[in-house]
């Protein structure tokens, strides 16, 4: 029988809250089984603490599902993920945020149509179906180049940069709930030291939000920062 991702016994949610989820930073071969949860595909943690995930493909991708796998441990309110990306074949590459039996956050590289999108993913307790976008920018996608991700979650806003850039920044409505990470390809990519580090209040005041480098004010729901 398989156990559902989401249904977290309170030991291990509350460990996961306490830790600031920095258990996700300590992906190894002995705790790959009591973190994470493989849904479709291949996956194997790294020696640097991320992952790598794939699935058969063929010219435009998987020839069946996407690659998908789950973490067991809740994202704290606010946080900041980082992870070096690369997507060694096929076209796309996902992290799902705060991912619950009904929806998620979705970050992804898209190299089809070159581009950086956010979108609002519908999900069961085992399986992730994609969704609308609701914030994309063009983006150059190449496939063994690693790319510096950073995510930021903050007073439920989300900030995405990539090589120390930023590119987009503003508040999707699934950022309002709590859930766990999970990452998806649609070909084979690894997620190299991937870590997630808790945002305290004084990181995180109230009221906060991203706003324009130039100091311009940010519209809603969300600013794109051109390339």
């Amino acid at each position: 029988m398989r156990t559902s991702i989401l249904s977290l016994t309170p030991a291990i949610a509350l460990a996961g809250l306490l830790a600031g989820c920095a258990s996700y930073s300590e992906t190894r071969s002995d705790t790959f089984p009591s973190l994470w949860q493989v849904e479709n595909g291949q996956w194997q943690p790294l020696a640097d603490g991320g992952l790598q995930g794939g699935c058969e493909t063929g010219s435009s991708g998987c020839r069946g599902d996407w690659a998908s796998i789950n973490g067991r441990v809740p994202l704290p309110a606010n946080y900041r993920l980082g992870t070096t990306l690369t997507l060694q074949d096929g076209v796309l590459a996902e992290l799902m945020l705060d991912r619950t039996a009904q929806r998620y956050t979705r970050v992804y590289l898209y190299r089809i149509e070159n581009k950086l999108a956010i979108g609002n993913g519908r999900s069961t307790a085992d399986k992730a179906y994609g969704g609308k976008n609701v914030a994309k920018v063009p983006f150059q996608v190449e496939t063994n180049r690693p790319y510096r991700v950073e995510i930021t979650v903050c007073n439920r806003n989300l900030s995405v940069s990539i090589d120390g850039k930023r590119y987009l920044s503003g508040e999707p409505h699934d950022t309002r709930q709590r859930g766990t990470l999970g990452l998806a390809v649609n070909g084979r990519a690894r997620f190299d030291a991937l870590r997630v580090t808790a945002l305290s209040q004084s990181e995180c005041a109230p009221g906060d939000r991203f706003s324009h480098p130039e100091g311009m004010p940010m519209p809603a729901p969300f600013f794109v920062f051109s390339e």
